[in-house]
């Protein structure tokens, strides 16, 4: 009898393991996530304020609302990175405005945080002019 009992209280913590599990590895999204990443201006200047685009789609559909993303940002051979909190523009575009302190390649992704879900898009090469732009 006290073996039947440890086999059925075993049984049902492990099942109880699973289905939590299940619950909280379930993202809401019916496909992983694409993460577009472009800077809004054509070209990039030393010590001018720069904005950067993150489109988020899932499949077809803009997501209009994901709890966090962050942009990761690094100068070409720098162990130095920062770290930038997006603001969400409510149409699947979130934005960050930065700023090179000089001319060169950096490096940039987008880092989504949402509920069970962490996704990191690809990194995207920018390269900003090391001589000003002149118009």
């Amino acid at each position: 009898m006290k073996k039947t009992i440890q086999i059925f209280v075993g049984s049902t913590l492990m099942l109880l393991c699973v289905i939590m599990i299940t619950c909280f590895n379930k993202s809401g999204y019916e496909h992983s996530l694409k993460i577009d990443i472009k800077p809004v201006q054509d070209v990039l200047i030393p010590e001018r304020a720069i904005l950067i685009d993150a489109n988020v789609k899932n499949g077809d559909k803009s997501v209009r609302y994901i709890n966090e993303i962050n942009f990761e940002i690094w100068k070409k051979n720098s162990k130095k990175h920062e770290i930038i909190f997006a603001s969400n523009l409510n149409d699947g575009t979130y934005r960050i405005q930065t700023m090179f302190p000089e001319g060169g390649e950096y490096y940039v992704r987008a880092i989504v945080n949402d509920n069970t879900l962490k996704e990191t898009s690809q990194k995207v090469k920018l390269n900003v002019n090391k001589d000003e732009f002149i118009y």
